[in-house]
């Protein structure tokens, strides 16, 4: 995050309800080959992640990587909630695609998703259960 965004900083775990992670697009030039990593709505669902302070500057920055030119990604309001299960407003990109084809992350991609999981502290069960997206 601080390469992209060198002016984020970390802030707190949430929780976004109502969605699920998925993979709809195929990113051929980085991440050995991959599915790249969305969201889509499923009810009963939910992902965990980690809210990021961010300037404008910043989110100028992540548009680019996160392919909003490209009409890959568009930037979303959501609610997701803290550990106190308190509802905060946040932004995060969700895919511009239908999300119905899927395409299996790459190992070094996934275990960078991993990675990101174990240094923000997402709970035990949600690393499981990205590990378990590739069982090789």
């Amino acid at each position: 995050m601080k390469s992209r965004c060198p002016a984020s900083t970390p802030d707190q775990f949430a929780v976004l309800r109502g969605y699920k992670l998925n993979f709809p697009f195929w990113v051929e030039k980085r991440w050995e080959g991959s599915g790249a990593a969305g969201i889509i709505q499923a009810q009963g669902s939910l992902v965990e992640g980690f809210l990021f302070r961010m300037t404008d500057d910043d989110f100028t920055r992540l548009d680019w990587w996160e392919a909003v030119h490209e009409d890959k990604y568009r930037r979303h309001m959501i609610t997701v909630y803290t550990r106190d299960d308190a509802p905060i407003e946040a932004q995060t990109y969700i895919p511009t695609c239908s999300g119905e084809e899927q395409f299996l992350p790459s190992r070094v991609y996934l275990d960078t998703i991993i990675g990101g999981a174990q240094d923000c502290g997402l709970s035990q069960s949600y690393i499981d259960f990205l590990r378990a997206i590739r069982d090789d």
